[in-house]
């Protein structure tokens, strides 16, 4: 919990600004967040996204396991044709039918998918062609693991309770992008999370 105690010290110590000041970036008008669609069945999870969809609910963050993945998609996509939906499988997913995984999410209009494998496996990803952006999130801690990505992910997704606070999460987000990490679609280079 040493994030907490950082992110709550690190604007009081340079309190003369703001921080967004501090870390030199222009806040955009709008912010756009995920609203997270939870493992469940088919329907549930469908009905889940049709009411995040209906609350206003633009992006839609989908978790998945091993299991009827392709059923419940087709449901979600069904249930909110126009949302933009993300793909986060939790390390949950093997090599072996990851190509047509990742089809079948490229089919369905998905914009990202987020650490299909476990870190440990992420030796497979190595020049494995997909028709969507990977994200790197148990994959990616801190700047030293970016090397290692490379090749691998498109995208990294920051938590500052990974990176340990700010000022690596900062200085992860701005090596990440120094080295290429980029995505499509229309999401950002680097999304940073707080949980």
């Amino acid at each position: 919990m040493r994030w907490i105690v950082h992110c709550g010290i690190w604007p009081r110590e340079n309190s003369s600004k703001s921080l967004a000041d501090l870390i030199g970036i222009t806040l955009p008008e709008t912010v756009i967040t995920a609203q997270t669609v939870v493992i469940g069945t088919p329907d549930q999870m469908a009905n889940s996204a049709s009411t995040l969809w209906q609350a206003g609910a633009k992006l839609l963050k989908v978790k998945l396991d091993n299991h009827l993945i392709s059923e419940r998609m087709v449901a979600i996509r069904t249930a909110v044709p126009d949302a933009t939906l993300i793909v986060d499988a939790n390390e949950s997913w093997r090599a072996e039918g990851l190509a047509a995984r990742c089809q079948l999410l490229a089919d369905l209009g998905v914009a990202m998918l987020e650490q299909p494998l476990p870190a440990q496996d992420d030796a497979a990803l190595e020049n494995f062609i997909h028709p969507l952006p990977i994200c790197a999130d148990e994959s990616c801690h801190t700047r030293s693991n970016l090397k290692a990505l490379k090749g691998r992910y498109e995208m990294v997704n920051i938590k500052l309770d990974k990176t340990g606070g700010l000022t690596e999460a900062l200085a992860l987000a701005t090596e990440a992008r120094a080295q290429g990490f980029q995505s499509d679609a229309g999401l950002h280079v680097v999304y940073l999370s707080c949980h």
